[in-house]
């Protein structure tokens, strides 16, 4: 394990990794994973939630949501950010409040 310390200001961090070389690319695939796993978690809970609530009573907006929910877990399994779903307005305010990170504009 190597770790390595930096301080900006009044803050000290350390950084340890298992890992002894750097490899950008790999590091980056590495990001990249725990971002889509991340989203695919949040994804698999909701659902899981969702089929609870369907069962006591049916309401219109889970089961939009449980659709569009499905459409993302395809797209987190395929390897896929769900940036680059297309997603109209209608269903976007239906899912926005899960804060997804793959959702967010990421450069590479």
């Amino acid at each position: 394990m190597t770790c390595s310390r930096s301080s900006s200001g009044s803050s000290r961090t350390r950084t340890c990794s298992t890992r002894s070389t750097v490899d950008v690319q790999r590091d980056y695939d590495t990001v990249k994973n725990e971002l889509i796993f991340a989203d695919l978690y949040l994804v698999e809970t909701r659902l899981d939630r969702i089929d609870r609530e369907l069962r006591s009573e049916k309401k219109d907006l889970l089961i939009k949501e449980k659709e569009i929910l499905e459409s993302f877990r395809a797209t987190l399994e395929n390897g896929t950010y769900l940036n680059s779903v297309k997603i109209d307005e209608e269903k976007m305010k239906i899912v926005r409040s899960l804060n997804f990170l793959t959702m967010k504009p990421i450069s590479p």
